[in-house]
């Protein structure tokens, strides 16, 4: 997997600081753990490999680990940092986005389904 050699130095800094985010300090081991969810979240959701994924939210330890995911899952990651509100459906459209996530920062992990036409979307709430 392309993203191992990343993988492998979390592993060896688990107890260091990777990130600050809210004033709170992310250890690479909680990153390392986040990822796991966020893979186990693709393969529960039947995210499939080479998918078109937008990816909307803020930065935080949650998207850094559901981006990872996403790359470790050979998927195309299509990014937005902040909710789609104008000409949404032609941004999908120009992206070819088959699948789509956004992350809700203000409470705890729960993925739900909605479906959009011929989308899949996925609230991941943070």
């Amino acid at each position: 997997m392309q993203i191992d050699f990343l993988l492998e130095r979390f592993k060896e800094n688990k107890d260091n600081p990777a990130i600050i985010w809210k004033g709170t300090t992310i250890d690479y081991g909680v990153l390392l753990d986040k990822y796991a969810a966020a893979s186990d979240f693709l393969k529960v959701n039947n995210i499939q490999e080479g998918d078109v994924v937008s990816l909307t939210g803020d930065f935080t330890p949650n998207a850094i680990a559901l981006l990872l995911a996403l790359i470790g899952n050979y998927n195309i990651v299509v990014p937005f940092n902040s909710p789609i509100k104008v000409a949404e459906e032609t941004k999908f459209e120009i992206a070819q986005v088959e699948k789509g996530i956004v992350i809700d920062i203000e409470t705890m992990i729960i993925p739900m389904r909605i479906k959009r036409e011929k989308r899949i979307m996925y609230i991941l709430k943070n």
